[in-house]
């Protein structure tokens, strides 16, 4: 039910501006105009589509209708014409895909064997704990670094903006109140258009900036938890979806962003230990 209001409202919103009913702010990369299609800025409209095709990816399971998975790339095909955001067109191809395969009965066989469970058990100790030291470890590099340039220049320059962060303001223990800004909502929101852009992307650094180390800890631990509390409960759908949220929290800050990452809320199942019931799980985060 939740996810047809959302997606409800979403629809309205992009069909409004399309009307020119609300406003369809523009922003130009390079020679090409992108279009926020009545949001502040075009990732904004892109991440709440991504974030719908994991409600429905999650709602669905091993059986999302074919109907779904065209019109899902119909529309990624659309978004991605009016607001040239290409990390999430990229990622909703490959939930689409997902989506496809958990369709073939082999495949979920495959998947919920115990040697399968016990691999997706291992990856889950290692992934959040590699985004955040490949994080750091692209900030810590020199500025002439070739691997550098390149990967700042394949992230549309996040790398650099977290590295000038991290130089501006330090690192603390609990971390330090920053204001940020960026162009999302630039020349509509605020009067004052005389601003320096310091915005910070991706998510391992904005929360070690804004948060400090120890919450920075606590927050790449819960994810490993939760990963390896999917897989003792075989809720292989979820963990998809949190891989997914992951690897997206590389160059966008949703990770704890609950208005943008819906999914923030089954951390709390890591709050209660009682849970032997797998099917609770589906319930508590809905």
């Amino acid at each position: 039910e939740s996810s047809r209001i959302i997606i409800i409202v979403f629809s309205t919103v992009v069909i409004l501006s399309l009307l020119k009913i609300i406003p369809d702010w523009t922003y130009m990369r390079r020679n090409i105009m992108r279009h926020s299609l009545g949001f502040f800025y075009p990732t904004d409209c892109f991440s709440i589509f991504l974030m719908i095709t994991l409600l429905l990816l999650y709602n669905n399971k091993f059986n999302t209708p074919w109907y779904q998975i065209i019109l899902l790339e119909i529309i990624n095909i659309f978004l991605f014409i009016f607001t040239n955001v290409r990390l999430s067109f990229i990622l909703i191809n490959l939930i689409i895909l997902i989506m496809i395969i958990l369709k073939i009965k082999l495949f979920k066989k495959f998947i919920l064997r115990k040697e399968t469970i016990k691999k997706f058990k291992l990856i889950g100790y290692v992934v959040p704990l590699f985004f955040f030291l490949l994080t750091n470890f692209l900030i810590l590099l020199p500025n002439d670094n070739q691997f550098l340039q390149k990967t700042n220049t394949l992230l549309s320059n996040r790398i650099m903006y977290s590295k000038q962060a991290y130089e501006k303001y330090g690192i603390h223990l609990f971390g330090n109140e920053i204001e940020w800004y960026g162009w999302g909502g630039y020349g509509y929101t605020k009067i004052d258009k005389e601003f320096e852009y310091n915005f910070v992307d991706n998510s391992y650094a904005k929360i070690l900036l804004d948060y400090g180390i120890i919450l920075t800890i606590i927050v790449i631990y819960s994810y490993t938890k939760l990963l390896i509390y999917c897989c003792d409960k075989k809720n292989i759908i979820l963990y998809i979806v949190l891989l997914i949220v992951l690897i997206w929290s590389f160059v966008e800050p949703y990770l704890i962003n609950i208005s943008r990452n819906i999914f923030v809320i089954s951390l709390s199942l890591l709050l209660n230990g009682k849970n032997k019931d797998s099917r609770r799980l589906h319930e508590k985060v809905n």
